[in-house]
């Protein structure tokens, strides 16, 4: 016997065969939303309590707006949140999205480059935190502080160099991300790449604050839209 209420099927063809809650005209109005950003970033959050049908619904726009050719993406967070960083899930759920695609339209392959960049600004991260975190040392004999003394300055411009690096590789992301996007109507899409990130809610706190930190800094280009 089975105590979990089976999820409701939503085939591509037609989403809405078997809603029984009349959901189809409020997702064709936040379908309709994401149609006119006019290429502006655009970021939408979809919020009710536990157990009301966000993800029925979420899976009922991604079908509306691929019928519309629209190229999604979808991503569930709670699934993801044992990583350390939640970038390293949410370029994977690109690179996931974009092999189905002919490789000869997606010249330099730049799905490889955000992977690349997006390895180069996790490693950057960690070695600014250890830079930080040893930065602060306490406890030190006399002989030790006063040959460390010196080399202060020294140290506290690797930081600086170190972070300066980091949003040099964060920079480079986005200008990657974008050419990806770029890339949509010559494979027959619409413009706007929409990213779903469900299941937010079920999350660690921590993890979700930095996915919503990473969605700010690094997805902020043109014709990106996130429903969350």
């Amino acid at each position: 016997m089975s105590f979990r209420i089976p999820a409701i099927e939503v085939p591509a063809n037609s989403p809405f065969a078997n809603d029984a809650l009349d959901r189809e005209k409020i997702v064709n109005f936040i379908a309709s939303i994401v149609s006119e950003t006019d290429g502006n970033p655009l970021v939408l959050a979809i919020d009710s309590p536990y157990g009301t049908g966000k993800s029925t619904f979420v899976e009922m726009l991604e079908k509306v707006l691929s019928q519309n050719n629209f190229q999604t993406v979808y991503f569930n967070a709670w699934k993801a949140d044992h990583v350390s960083d939640p970038l390293i899930a949410m370029v994977a759920a690109l690179d996931e999205a974009f092999p189905r695609f002919d490789e000869a339209l997606i010249s330099g392959d730049n799905m490889a480059r955000v992977r690349k960049v997006a390895t180069i600004l996790l490693k950057r991260g960690a070695a600014v935190g250890v830079k930080i975190a040893t930065a602060g040392v306490v406890d030190l004999s006399e002989d030790i502080e006063d040959a460390l003394s010196d080399t202060a300055a020294d140290a506290t411009a690797d930081v600086i160099e170190a972070f300066e690096k980091e949003e040099e590789a964060a920079k480079c992301f986005k200008a990657e991300l974008e050419k990806v996007v770029a890339k949509l109507p010559g494979l027959n899409k619409k413009p706007t790449l929409v990213f779903f990130i469900d299941e937010l809610d079920r999350c660690r706190p921590d993890f979700a604050m930095s996915l919503l930190e990473r969605i700010k800094h690094m997805f902020d280009v043109p014709n990106m839209a996130f429903v969350l």
